[in-house]
C-alpha cells in the first residue's frame, strides 16, 4: 500500500503539511491524534510495513571476487566503478567482468572502517572523465578524511 498525501489528509484529517485543520487533543502542551485516528493510522503503517516484507524479490550478483567492496558509482557508458575498502578502484563492465585495479588511486589507512571509500563521477563525466574520491588518508598518527578529484584516463 503506498501511502499518499490525501490518505494522510483522510486519516490524520489535516494536510500532510501542517498547515490543515488541527485534530485530536492536547496533552502536556502536544497536541494529539483522536484514538480512532492513531488506530488507523497504526493500522495503515502496519499493513504498509507488512505488504513489503512479502513481495518477492530477487538477488542476483553483478560481480564476484571483490575484496569488501565499498561503494558503486554507475557511469554514462553502463559501467559501473566499485571502491574496495583496501584501496583499490575497480571497473565492472555490464557483463560483470571486473578490472584490474585502476592505478593512481591514493594510498589509504586500511583499519577498522577506514579505507577507501566513496567515487563519485561528476556530473559532467562523459565530457571530462573527472572523479571524486573519499578516503581515510595516511598517516597512521594524523589519518583523516579526505577528498580529492582525479580524472580516469584508460586504466589510471
Amino acid at each position: 500500500m503506498r501511502m499518499t498525501g490525501a490518505f494522510l489528509r483522510g486519516v490524520l484529517g489535516r494536510d500532510w503539511s501542517g498547515r490543515g485543520q488541527r485534530v485530536g487533543r492536547t496533552v502536556r502542551g502536544r497536541r494529539t491524534l483522536p484514538r480512532s485516528r492513531s488506530l488507523a493510522l497504526a493500522v495503515a503503517l502496519f499493513t504498509s510495513v507488512t505488504s513489503v516484507a512479502t513481495t518477492p524479490y530477487r538477488l542476483v550478483p553483478v560481480a564476484e571476487g571483490l575484496d569488501f567492496p565499498w561503494c558503486v558509482a554507475f557511469l554514462p557508458d553502463g559501467n559501473m566503478l566499485v571502491t574496495e575498502l583496501g584501496g583499490t578502484l575497480r571497473s565492472i563492465d555490464r557483463n560483470g567482468r571486473v578490472s584490474p585495479p585502476i592505478g593512481g588511486v591514493p594510498a589509504v589507512h586500511r583499519q577498522s572502517q577506514g579505507g577507501l571509500f566513496d567515487v563519485l563521477p561528476h556530473p559532467n563525466f562523459a565530457s571530462n572523465q573527472t572523479l571524486f574520491l573519499s578516503y581515510a588518508a595516511l598517516p597512521i598518527d594524523d589519518n583523516a578524511t579526505e577528498i580529492m578529484r582525479a580524472r580516469l584516463v584508460g586504466n589510471s
